[in-house]
């Protein structure tokens, strides 16, 4: 990375490329004639956005901001972070490429665990996190907390009917595909209705998908 600007690789001896497949963002890398540097679109630490408007709301503050609107995005997730710089390629972030493909492309790929990753996008303890307080429990730990709850809560779980009165529920899709697409809207949403408390209840899967979802959730919650 010696011809990339310091402050494009954060001042570390590797660059991290990504490619875009929406064709939006590759006419603007197109029109330019230049790759580009920036950051992603939400504050640091903050729930990632995933529409337009997402955008706008989390920079409600910046003056003439412009904001091009591709949709809501295809994924939900963030890339995955893949370290090319050893023999042995090694995942530093799951998302939405899977572990499985790229075994399939480059053969043995080591998942790096949590405790060992280094500087990353996305790899901070604390990180994709809303302004409320939030706690990811198990469907058990779930009954148990609302049971006890002082103040409502607001709830993102897999059946409303869980939920009880005066707490609100926001239902996630059993499938991990659909609940990757609708995590961050559902955490934005949740964090908008200002209650002591978000709990999220675990998913149960253990598929790539829902390994890269509970990554995010844990750091959510952190």
């Amino acid at each position: 990375a010696l011809s990339v600007p310091a402050r494009a690789t954060a001042g570390r001896p590797s660059v991290a490329i990504r490619c875009p497949r929406h064709p939006i963002a590759r006419d603007l890398i197109d029109a330019l004639g230049d790759p580009i540097s920036a950051p992603s679109a939400n504050r640091s630490g903050h729930v990632s956005a995933t529409s337009a408007g997402d955008v706008a709301d989390e920079f409600a503050d910046v003056e003439r901001l412009m904001v091009l609107d591709g949709g809501p995005c295809a994924v939900g997730l963030e890339s995955t972070v893949l370290d090319l710089t050893r023999p042995e390629p090694r995942i530093l972030r799951p998302g939405s490429v899977t572990r499985m493909e790229l075994l399939a492309l480059l053969g043995p790929v080591r998942a790096e665990p949590v405790e060992r990753q280094e500087a990353s996008p996305g790899t901070s303890s604390r990180h994709y996190a809303p302004n409320t307080p939030a706690e990811l429990v198990t469907a058990e730990q779930l009954a148990a907390r609302l049971r006890d709850a002082s103040e409502p809560a607001v709830v993102l779980c897999f059946d409303r009917r869980q939920v009880p009165p005066p707490h609100t529920a926001i239902e996630m899709p059993q499938g991990a595909g659909d609940y990757a697409k609708q995590l961050y809207a559902s955490l934005r949403r949740a964090d908008a209705m200002k209650r002591v408390v978000i709990l999220i209840e675990q998913p149960p899967g253990s598929n790539d998908v829902w390994l890269a979802i509970l990554d995010r959730l844990r750091r959510a919650t952190a």
